[in-house]
């Protein structure tokens, strides 16, 4: 379903009922299943977002506070990215697409 005509707690019971039928067939124990979904209403985003600001950039990045993404300023040279300025790291805004690996 999509965020207007779903309910989090529908695609929560849909994958219990799931994964509690496929712990009980013998082949369980060399299974894997992976779900991973665009749509979940919440903190994941259903598109890309384009980085406006780089890693460090203090009026973007407040983490570790004004600036500080990760491990902060004065650490090993970060890769370039916007401007020239370090990429986003951990901080930066990117897809958050939710994946598991059951």
């Amino acid at each position: 379903g999509h965020p207007g005509n779903s309910d989090p707690l529908d695609e929560q019971v849909g994958n219990v009922e799931l994964i509690n039928f496929l712990q009980q067939q013998p082949e369980w124990g060399e299974t894997a299943v992976i779900v991973t979904y665009d749509d979940s209403d919440g903190w994941y985003d259903h598109a890309y977002a384009v980085p406006t600001s780089a890693s460090y950039d203090p009026t973007a990045d407040q983490v570790n506070g004004p600036g500080q993404c990760g491990l902060g300023r004065g650490k090993p040279p970060q890769p370039k990215g916007l401007n020239g300025q370090p990429v986003n790291g951990r901080c930066g805004p990117g897809t958050r697409t939710p994946f598991l690996l059951i």
